[in-house]
């Protein structure tokens, strides 16, 4: 079938200034021969043709024509596989007291030969791929092993045994492949620059693309060009030449590619040019490709291996061959116009299918390719973890597929959306018709909803459908299939039970795919923590987590899919996601110490695998970090949050948080008033609300009522809470706030009281007990108030909330604090002195009726004889009253007086 490539091959090197002599040859290699020379009877250099195997061995051990270096060379030929032991005695026999002898079988005579050699002598066995077969590799073997002063090298492009470990138990074998015969970057370029051939960006870009082979090198190089040649020295241009500086290496590989296809056979030139339409090209499909049975595939496969056009992958356990990367870009064009539509789809669908369980994004790729969107849909639910954990490359193609391909194919649609959130080039507008293309996707496939029958992909669209409720009714409506698609699933497919290894056991007569239980367990706690249920959140994060170590553990044993999309990298990819999941919800139960535990463990993860968390799933991590960074009194973590989220804008999901934890640190900077301010302006930015937002308007509206609490704004406040939809734990804490800094105590301590534990989260029990306290005490319940005091502090200390001092009057808390230290309870003053000064909140006393009449009179007059006048009372009443104020108020003057009581909402 390959009749005439080798001759092409020989009369290319004829070209070439004889054989292989233009060939690069790596001078490390020969320091390694040379340092070698004597602790290997038998070296063997086993690669395809071009790789300067004859060259390396000439240049190691010269070509035999010096007897001085007694090396005597066989060179093998295109005849009976024998016939190269009567070479093998001829050569031996000057050296041996024992030669053979006519009629003697000629491997019995080269044995006795080679055992009665009384000199040293290397014996070269060149081109022995005309001669290998198991009898004469174990043959060499045995000859090399027969005497120590003979040393055996045996240079082709295939070998049967030589390297086997059968051969290697009788005799020491060094083994050099075309690993150590490849021309590095560095390497190829010195060579370059030795034949007179200037650097350039077309040289850089072709020996690239020669990927160290030393035959494609030269053929870049055009070094058998008898103009580059002409007046120089055997295969050297002539430096400075016209002729050096018009060379196009580029050009010239792809001339050395049309040249190799033009000397193969019909059916072998099929096979180079289907293999350079593919990643890769197995037996399998080889066979359909030639209707021939897999031996004669493989036959035509090897022959293209040998002449090093096909290669087989590094680290294949399987029978697979790629295009060589030298001739690949030349012949994928070729292969295109040369294949009609319907062959090349079939080519991509056969090559799919082989791919689907060790390399399913090359087959979701191909599947696209060959528009078989319901193929390509099936791989991606199977897989969507390790298709969607590298987000470039995935979403250039997801692109490409047709909006009609994209409605038919929700699954599809919902991973090309995943990828394209966090790109900022992006527009909501596309976003959001993606959303529209989605849910009517979604519709079709799910007609009556969670009760429609199930089909082979019915998880993944369950798990779906949660995620587009969430986005398009809200979290109440994502919770129930949340809770539906838990009620079909048992422990052990939801990894509940550490033991068991469900891979696509079935739910409801449809299999759970593994591969897309990632995103589910995302998509489920995220919707869990929209609906407030915080504990289905850690459950499902945790479920994510303990998967994840699996895919990295089930990898690192041998486990991992293909190179293009591997489990390694998907399950550090998703570990992050599990663990930012995990700092986020530890965020909103106010946890801290926890969340900043989560957060070291995600960036110890990108420190140590490079991993990035897939889609905008490190968002709600990169909030926590921001909440982190006033706790901790640490800004470079604001800064840092900030850095990665504005880029997204107000459209993310989760920005209203970030916007509260900017105005956490504005009112450690500069106080309450400027950080109510920012968190008014924030939330003014964000356009329409969308209804997967709106979980987080009792946390914005809360967060609100204390900053106006803490103002001494309390009649906003007041109707802030009487506006709250319902009467939630957090809106029966912020009545309590208001309460206490009313100067209410009695109702304070029993509304806060009031507040049930369950359902409550760790920042509103600190809440409660820090609220509860400072009432005790200044209602005089002094054992109350330490007993309660005494709780606070341990929740502080172990969930490390600080900012909650801020929250309660600051005098009669550090008074409480004092007293409790005094007294053995707790020792909270250090923690309520470091409250930053502009952060103190202050309790007004109240005015009374005449007092804020006086106020409101003289801020319209600005003079106490007009006020007096209005008011009916004389000047000195005027000034009296407004002494009155100041004092309550805590301000020297008229003016400050006015701005206060204009921040406390009292002017009317």
């Amino acid at each position: 079938m390959l009749s005439t490539y080798d001759d092409a091959v020989v009369a290319r090197s004829a070209t070439f200034d004889g054989g292989e002599a233009h060939l690069p040859v790596r001078a490390l290699l020969l320091e390694r021969l040379g340092e070698a020379t004597g602790a290997h009877r038998l070296t063997v250099l086993c690669a395809p043709s071009g790789y300067g195997k004859t060259a390396t061995v000439t240049a190691w051990l010269g070509d035999g024509s010096d007897p001085r270096r007694q090396v005597r060379w066989v060179r093998g030929a295109r005849c009976a596989a024998d016939a190269i032991w009567h070479s093998i005695a001829e050569e031996l026999a000057p050296f041996s007291r024992n030669p053979a002898a006519p009629g003697d079988d000629p491997v019995r005579a080269a044995m006795r030969a080679a055992a009665a050699i009384t000199s040293p002598v290397t014996l070269v066995l060149d081109d022995y791929h005309h001669a290998t077969s198991p009898e004469n590799d174990t043959a060499i073997a045995e000859l090399a092993a027969a005497s120590g002063q003979l040393r055996l090298v045996v240079a082709g492009r295939r070998i049967t045994l030589l390297d086997s470990h059968l051969v290697r138990a009788k005799v020491r074998v060094l083994r050099i492949g075309p690993g150590e015969l490849l021309l590095g970057p560095d390497e190829a370029r010195r060579f370059a620059a030795s034949r007179g051939v200037p650097r350039s960006n077309r040289l850089d870009a072709a020996l690239e693309q020669a990927d160290g082979w030393p035959l494609a090198i030269a053929a870049a190089l055009d070094l058998g060009s008898d103009e580059l040649s002409l007046g120089a020295q055997q295969g050297r241009a002539r430096p400075g030449s016209a002729a050096s500086r018009d060379v196009d290496p580029v050009a010239n590989l792809t001339s050395f590619a049309l040249a190799s296809l033009e000397v193969l056979a019909p059916p072998a030139r099929h096979v180079l040019l289907a293999a350079a339409q593919l990643d890769a090209i197995g037996v399998t499909q080889l066979g359909r490709l030639l209707e021939a049975g897999p031996d004669a595939a493989l036959g035509t496969a090897r022959q293209l291996v040998e002449a090093g056009l096909l290669v087989r992958p590094s680290g294949s356990h399987t029978a697979e061959f790629r295009c060589h990367r030298s001739v690949r870009a030349a012949l994928h064009e070729i292969a295109a116009r040369a294949m009609d539509a319907a062959e090349r789809a079939r080519l991509y669908r056969d090559r799919a299918a082989e791919l689907e369980y060790t390399d399913p994004f090359s087959a979701f790729r191909l599947y696209c390719a060959a528009g078989r969107y319901d193929a390509a849909e099936l791989v991606l639910g199977r897989d969507f973890a390790v298709i969607t954990a590298e987000p470039d490359a995935r979403a250039q193609l997801l692109r490409a597929v047709p909006e009609e391909a994209l409605l038919a194919h929700p699954t599809i649609t919902f991973a090309l959306i995943f990828l394209e959130l966090p790109q900022v080039d992006v527009s909501v507008e596309r976003i959001l018709h993606l959303v529209r293309i989605w849910a009517r996707g979604l519709e079709d496939q799910l007609p009556q909803g969670i009760a429609t029958p199930p089909g082979p992909l019915h998880f993944p669209l369950l798990c779906q459908a949660m995620a587009v409720a969430r986005l398009l009714e809200g979290p109440e409506a994502s919770l129930a299939i949340l809770r539906h698609i838990e009620g079909l699933l048992t422990p052990s497919q939801v990894d509940d039970d550490p033991t068991a290894a469900p891979e696509h056991a079935p739910v409801a007569g449809a299999p759970v795919f593994s591969g897309f239980l990632p995103a589910y367990f995302h998509f489920a706690a995220t919707t869990a923590i929209m609906a407030g249920d915080l504990d289905c959140a850690r459950r499902n994060l945790n479920r994510l987590r303990r998967r994840s170590e699996r895919m990295i553990a089930g990898s690192a044993g041998g486990a991992a899919v293909g190179s293009a999309g591997s489990t390694l990298d998907a399950g550090h990819c998703w570990l992050l996601v599990a663990f930012g999941g995990l700092a986020f919800t530890e965020l909103l139960e106010g946890d801290m110490r926890s969340c900043a535990a989560a957060l070291a463990e995600m960036d110890a993860i990108v420190e140590r695998a490079g991993a990035v968390a897939p889609s905008i799933s490190w968002a709600g991590a990169e909030v926590a970090r921001a909440h982190l960074s006033y706790e901790l009194d640490d800004h470079a973590q604001l800064r840092r949050a900030n850095a990665r989220l504005e880029p997204l804008g107000p459209h993310l999901e989760y920005w209203p948080l970030l916007v509260v934890a900017q105005a956490a640190w504005i009112r450690q900077v500069r106080g309450t008033c400027a950080a109510l301010a920012h968190l008014r302006a924030g939330v003014a930015e964000i356009p329409d609300v969308p209804r997967s937002t709106r979980g987080w308007s009792e946390y914005l509206l809360g967060y609100e009522i204390m900053l106006c609490t803490s103002l001494g704004d309390l009649p906003t406040a007041a109707a802030l809470v009487a506006s709250a939809p319902n009467d939630s734990p957090r809106m029966r804490l912020e009545r309590a706030r208001i309460a206490l800094f009313s100067c209410d105590d009695v109702e304070a301590l029993l509304t806060a009281q009031q507040v049930a534990l369950p359902g409550t989260t760790t920042r509103q029990r600190l809440d409660r007990l820090l609220i509860s306290a400072v009432a005790a005490w200044n209602c005089g319940r002094r054992d109350d108030a330490f007993l309660m005091l005494r709780e606070a502090a341990e929740l502080l200390e172990r969930h490390q909330l600080p900012s909650s001092l801020q929250n309660v009057p600051y005098r009669a808390l550090r008074g409480l604090a004092v007293a409790a230290r005094e007294a053995g309870v707790c020792d909270l003053v250090g923690l309520v002195d470091e409250v930053p000064e502009s952060a103190r909140a202050k309790r007004y006393e109240r005015l009374t009726e005449m007092e804020l009449r006086t106020l409101r009179t003289i801020a319209r007059h600005r003079s106490a004889n007009n006020a007096a006048t209005e008011l009916f009372v004389t000047p000195g009443t005027v000034k009296k009253h407004l002494a009155s104020v100041y004092r309550k108020l805590g301000v020297s003057g008229r003016d400050e007086a006015i701005l206060q009581a204009g921040r406390m909402g009292i002017l009317g």
